[in-house]
């Protein structure tokens, strides 16, 4: 809390005028974030540069919302990566994920093709997951950062506590 005091010469009428100025300012609501659009299908990607993105620490492979489905429907030999907490993941998640757990990094092939994601793409969980996966040595970790979101505004279906 900022305390202000009057200056030689102010009314206390021009002071509170001050203040409410101050406040409002801070009180205005921050514009709008454009949301990143990702490419939905493979006509859409320009060129091998959109199939990946930059995380934290340098590239990652990335996967959109209509070449999960494929995979999900084909049935590949996959692991869907669940990365938020135990909570929302029993709320809502895209059907065959397991939640991420520190022992994947025993347990999983590291050569077997694994596919991170959390809730939106401003969502930083599976990005830290597909570095800690890359870390460990694993060779074909897959980001989709459209994530939860992504995945309902298409449409497909969901599994969990609170789908409906």
């Amino acid at each position: 809390m900022e305390i202000k005091l009057l200056k030689t010469g102010q009314r206390p009428s021009d002071w509170l005028q001050d203040a409410m100025s101050d406040l409002a300012f801070n009180l205005r609501p921050e514009p709008e974030r454009a949301r990143t659009r990702f490419p939905q299908n493979a006509l859409e990607r320009r060129s091998r540069a959109d199939e990946t993105s930059f995380g934290q620490d340098g590239l990652m492979n990335i996967i959109n919302r209509e070449e999960l489905k494929q995979k999900l429907e084909q049935r590949g030999e996959f692991t869907l990566v669940n990365c938020l907490d135990e909570w929302m993941f029993r709320e809502k998640r895209i059907p065959g994920s397991i939640r991420f757990e520190k022992v994947f990094f025993q347990t999983l092939n590291p050569k077997g093709e694994i596919i991170v994601y959390c809730s939106n793409p401003g969502c930083t969980a599976s990005v830290m997951v597909y570095h800690q996966f890359v870390e460990h040595g694993f060779q074909n970790v897959w980001h989709y950062p459209g994530g939860i979101a992504d995945w309902e505004d298409g449409g497909y279906p969901m599994e969990g506590e609170h789908v409906h």
